[in-house]
């Protein structure tokens, strides 16, 4: 289906405008919306509100704003913003040397305040259990990077395309500036270029696993499938609860991709064609625990567009943050409906002596969507001496999160997802990325709600920003905490309370479904 976008633009005392549209192409990543944030000179308002939309200003030289599209330079100059100090020094510039951590991941940590990284996309042969396939995964392995920051912390990141297709990377769930050379997703780097990426990480962001992934129009779905995705875990989440300081951190990165018999990812596919699930890099992997063992688990699914419900016989799942933002308690569930893009960090406690198998059923996404069958995705060994569980987070423990369903909303919006055969659509018009589509004031809390017109279920998604979903389908649905991702049901709708108070956004941005098909 056709990726659709629409451009909003935060401005101080000027009145909103909205024009939501569709882009029609071949199937591709999503709906997408794109933003526009003005007013950031002003001090940063009440932290009230909750989650956070920021602004960040155009840093890039005129080289660099050649390679936008066409308007989108002269838009930004327009902008009020304040520069961030996030300077590119590329004569002192040494990248960091990665390490393998104890889930077989290449990690890189920040130093001193700084993450320097150098990550190069080419095509590469690669082992997926008992299959070579033909991947273009970050500097040759399949499972990606880990990058390992601190709030406050500076992201320096070079990334170099040797491609034959424009490329580009998305800091997703970061709050980060949408201007270059930070999260600017409409900037396309050609092949045989590099592109030197600066960007801070909020220091009021909430700490937990976001990733990075490319976001270039009509190639989305491709190179993510192709492996072109990695996890960045921000330190801090397991902060209020002392009693888990020493527990196991488990990184699990689901990715999935459909080869042909020569190894490579067809042209044309279906998505209930024989696929390979990988976690870390592996073909059903075996983790190991101790009865009475508490680990903590950060799941991410960089998938392209298969949804994940999760489930690991016999465990609960004690579900501590969704999106990187804790939940208002621990939820204990059994499965986990975990769609692309999305992240959930949850403690598992170990059982019974015995294997166990982490699942994902079988998913049918509606009359028009996609279906897929049930898999194994990992071996749980739990052998050993039974070990003294620690105690679990308490609900007192847990920072208090203000409850947005009943604040005074500014302006509703009603955003309409449709499709076709072709294309994706949002409210039936067509994607101009020189164009502002929606403009809301620095300051403003708004309510979406996001209704899905379609035969199959999407999956909506803001970048720079969070949310609070209040309603699902008209019911009212109990405070747990924020989000960025979140499944609109098939003919249903979602009901959504945004503030767009923080003045770190100014730029444009964008809001789309995340399913990249």
């Amino acid at each position: 289906m056709a990726k659709s976008h629409t451009v909003l633009n935060i401005e101080e005392e000027t009145p909103m405008e909205t024009n939501i549209a569709k882009k029609s192409c071949e199937r591709v990543i999503a709906l997408t919306l794109l933003l526009l944030v003005f007013g950031c000179a002003q001090d940063n308002p009440s932290a009230d509100h909750g989650p956070k939309l920021a602004a960040f200003s155009d840093t890039s030289s005129a080289a660099e704003q050649a390679k936008k599209p066409a308007g989108e330079a002269s838009e930004r100059a327009h902008a009020d913003d304040t520069v961030a100090n996030t300077e590119f020094d590329r004569a002192s510039w040494r990248p960091s040397q990665g390490t393998k951590n104890a889930d077989g991941l290449t990690e890189y940590r920040s130093e001193k305040g700084v993450l320097n990284v150098e990550l190069t996309v080419e095509l590469h042969k690669v082992k997926l259990g008992d299959q070579e396939v033909w991947a273009t995964p970050f500097n040759g392995e399949y499972a990606g990077p880990v990058l390992r920051v601190r709030r406050g912390d500076t992201i320096r990141l070079r990334l170099n395309n040797k491609l034959r297709s424009t490329t580009n990377l998305h800091f997703h769930g970061l709050d980060c500036s949408p201007l270059p050379p930070g999260d600017d997703i409409l900037m396309q780097l050609e092949p045989g270029e590099h592109y030197d990426y600066s960007l801070q990480v909020p220091i009021p962001e909430e700490s937990g696993i976001f990733w990075i992934h490319s976001h270039d129009h009509h190639r989305s779905q491709r190179q993510v499938m192709n492996g072109m995705s990695g996890t960045l875990i921000v330190h801090g989440q397991l902060s209020p609860f002392p009693q888990l300081e020493n527990v196991r951190e488990r990184i699990v990165v689901l990715k999935d991709i459909i080869v042909d018999k020569d190894g490579r990812l067809p042209r044309d596919f279906e998505f209930s064609d024989p696929t390979i699930h990988t976690v870390n890099g592996q073909v059903n992997p075996t983790f190991t625990i101790q009865p009475g063992e508490v680990q903590f688990w950060r799941v991410s699914n960089q998938s392209a567009n298969l949804i994940y419900n999760l489930s690991l016989d016999n465990h609960e799942l004690q579900i501590l943050a969704r999106d990187a933002m804790r939940t208002t308690k621990l939820l204990p569930v059994k499965d986990y409906m975990l769609p692309p893009a999305s992240r959930v960090e949850f403690l598992v406690v170990g059982g019974n002596p015995g294997t166990y198998k982490l699942r994902m059923s079988k998913m049918d996404t509606g009359p028009v969507g996609d279906k897929y069958d049930a898999a194994e995705l990992a071996t749980l060994e739990c052998a050993g001496e039974p070990v003294e569980s620690v105690s679990l987070p308490t609900p007192d423990q847990f920072p208090p999160l203000k409850d947005l369903a009943d604040v005074k909303v500014d302006r509703t919006r009603t955003i309409v997802f449709t499709e076709d055969s072709d294309a994706f659509y949002v409210d039936g018009k067509e994607f101009d990325p020189t164009r502002v589509d929606t403009r809301i004031p620095l300051g403003s809390v708004e309510q979406w709600a996001i209704k899905n017109d379609s035969q199959e279920l999407h999956v909506f998604h803001i970048h720079q920003g969070d949310f609070q979903v209040t309603e699902i389908n008209g019911e009212r649905q109990e405070f747990t905490g924020y989000r960025d991702t979140v499944i609109v049901p098939t003919g249903g709708s979602v009901t959504m309370v945004m503030p767009f108070d923080d003045p770190q956004i100014c730029g444009r941005f964008v809001y789309h479904c995340h399913l990249m098909e």
